[in-house]
């Protein structure tokens, strides 16, 4: 027996094992839209019509973005870079699909309740071959460094980044809320960009989830697709707070020239809906960068294969291993530098020749293609 989801996402061998359909069927009775009073609110408060691309510094546009993302714990802003600039993104993850991409994977290892029902799926006589069959997951990704050989064009979307998060770090304009200052101060690391493509002829999707795992702090989402209409699908769907939240916040289209910033937390469990029309994105999470170096250690500056962590301009390398060195001296946690030698948490480390050597070696990474997901 099967079972044929909306958007022509089809669940087979549902006689022998119904789990996949019963989930399905559960969660959208579970489903708790909003009232039309607060998806007026919530666009009023946190859609952001820019008047010209990089007019986000003006103070009363950069104080609504503050408060949308201190209240709603979300932002959108439209026509963020200029269109141009737009453009040759799309046509540069074009390329990056055809020659770079991967297939996303739930999670490293596949071991979630999701991966278990994605592979008991694929496992069925004739399912892998079917193009438009139920998965958790359903992108193709790439990360791309700064300087990356391949599309080095894509870092000009992380100057702009950078420059708005630190603006919104340093608060201070008027009538800012201090809590979105307080709570960026961590994030002195972010990841490489990830270049991501949801194809809509296997009606790409990501079930929901939060992106608390990386020690994200932010998540910013840039959209590249023109003419994008509701019936072409692709939504971003926020929830409420909460991990398990079945009460939707927004469902918001993937429009070219579209940034959308939210909390990396329960306070945003979040999902990629089916989409009809190849959707194309770049993301960027702003890292704790004092957890995720404990975590994963220096390496992480300058990995042989994966993305990496950068330093947040205007903030150098060293500046942010002194930061970092702070935080664990306060917090009494090691902060081990692995093969760097010692530990960032130990004031008499020459921290200007650790950050050395991992600039030599990020350095010879790109250039050489070692840095390829």
């Amino acid at each position: 027996m099967t079972a044929l989801l909306p958007l022509g996402v089809f669940v087979v061998g549902c006689e022998s094992n119904s789990d996949i359909l019963a989930w399905e069927l559960e969660q959208r009775s579970e489903w708790k839209h909003p009232s039309a009073e607060l998806s007026r609110l919530l666009r009023e408060a946190c859609f952001t019509q820019l008047p010209r691309p990089g007019s986000w510094r003006e103070p009363p546009l950069l104080q609504r973005v503050a408060a949308a993302l201190a209240t709603h714990h979300f932002a959108v802003l439209d026509d963020f870079l200029p269109i141009e600039l737009v453009r040759d993104f799309r046509s540069a993850a074009g390329r990056l699909h055809k020659e770079h991409m991967h297939h996303g994977t739930v999670h490293v290892g596949r071991t979630t309740a999701y991966d278990a029902m994605e592979m008991a799926h694929e496992n069925l006589a004739g399912v892998a071959e079917e193009s438009q069959r139920w998965a958790a997951r359903g992108d193709f990704l790439v990360n791309i460094a700064e300087g990356d050989p391949r599309e080095p064009i894509m870092c000009r979307l992380t100057e702009e980044l950078d420059a708005l998060v630190s603006r919104l770090k340093e608060g201070g304009f008027e009538g800012g809320p201090r809590e979105v200052s307080a709570r960026l101060q961590a994030a002195t690391l972010r990841e490489d960009i990830m270049v991501a493509v949801y194809p809509g002829a296997t009606r790409g999707r990501y079930l929901r989830h939060v992106d608390d795992g990386r020690f994200a702090v932010l998540t910013c989402l840039f959209y590249l697709n023109e003419g994008w209409e509701e019936s072409d699908g692709g939504h971003l769907r926020l929830y409420m707070p909460g991990r398990s939240s079945k009460d939707i916040k927004a469902d918001i289209l993937p429009v070219a020239n579209r940034l959308v910033l939210f909390w990396s937390n329960e306070d945003n469990p979040h999902e990629v809906l089916s989409t009809l029309r190849d959707r194309f994105a770049m993301t960027v999470w702003y890292i704790d960068a004092a957890q995720s170096l404990e975590k994963f250690g220096l390496e992480k500056l300058a990995p042989s294969r994966g993305e990496r962590l950068n330093p947040v301009a205007p903030l150098t390398l060293v500046e942010v291993l002194r930061l970092c060195g702070q935080a664990a001296r306060g917090e009494g946690a090691p902060l081990g530098a692995g093969l760097w030698g010692g530990s960032v948490a130990d004031p008499d480390l020459d921290l200007d020749s650790v950050a050395d050597r991992i600039l030599q070696r990020r350095a010879l990474q790109v250039p050489a293609g070692i840095h390829v997901s």
